[in-house]
């Protein structure tokens, strides 16, 4: 349609938290159909959302949504924050964003808050192994996963809350919360169009 209207360039942003398989070895395979399909257009691919201060603000809103107990310290000991996204497997993205991503939240959150991230299936660090640590290392006294995924899907319902349903009888003295996904937000969309705007450059 864009080449119909005389487009030339453009730049495709998948509206993707992370940069994994669907959003690069997937997509490069989409735009080579797109290249056979519309060859008169340059097309450039756009980096997933990733990092961003803005959706380490985001998190902190969705933790905000829950009753104030869920963020009350217990015994004085740290709220354990667990941020969960889907699965992917390392050799497609590393998630070092997701732990920067982590850092800047318990920056954020203070002392009294304990983060960790995981992935909800076939990746490293797996629920189970976020919570041991939070638990055994951090000593916290509760715990928040924050589901940092889009809408409450069959991730969100299965890998994610399943994980946590057993982790809460693995763990029956540690209060647990589920905090909303993501969900619809402006700061969303405005680093997808940053993601467009560093994609320009580089044309």
């Amino acid at each position: 349609m864009l080449a119909q209207q005389g487009v030339s360039q453009v730049v495709v942003q998948p509206y993707l938290l992370g940069n994994g398989k669907h959003a690069t070895l997937e997509m490069e395979e989409v735009l080579e159909d797109i290249a056979e399909a519309a060859p008169t257009v340059d097309v450039y691919l756009a980096d997933g959302l990733g990092a961003d201060l803005r959706i380490a603000d985001l998190v902190r809103d969705r933790i905000a949504a829950l009753p104030e107990e869920a963020a009350r310290p217990v015994d004085d000991r740290p709220v354990g924050v667990l941020i969960v996204k889907a699965g992917t497997q390392t050799r497609y993205d590393d998630c070092i964003w997701l732990k920067e991503l982590g850092i800047w939240v318990e920056q954020d959150l203070g002392l009294d808050f304990a983060v960790s991230v995981a992935q909800s299936h076939y990746g490293d660090p797996t629920m189970e192994d976020a919570v041991a640590q939070l638990v055994n290392d951090r000593n916290i006294g509760s715990l928040i996963c924050v589901p940092y995924v889009f809408f409450p899907g069959l991730i969100l319902q299965r890998n994610v809350l399943g994980t946590m349903r057993q982790l809460q009888e693995s763990y029956p003295d540690t209060p647990m919360w589920v905090a909303p996904p993501l969900g619809v937000d402006d700061r969303l969309v405005a680093v997808a169009g940053d993601r467009v705007r560093e994609a320009q450059l580089r044309l």
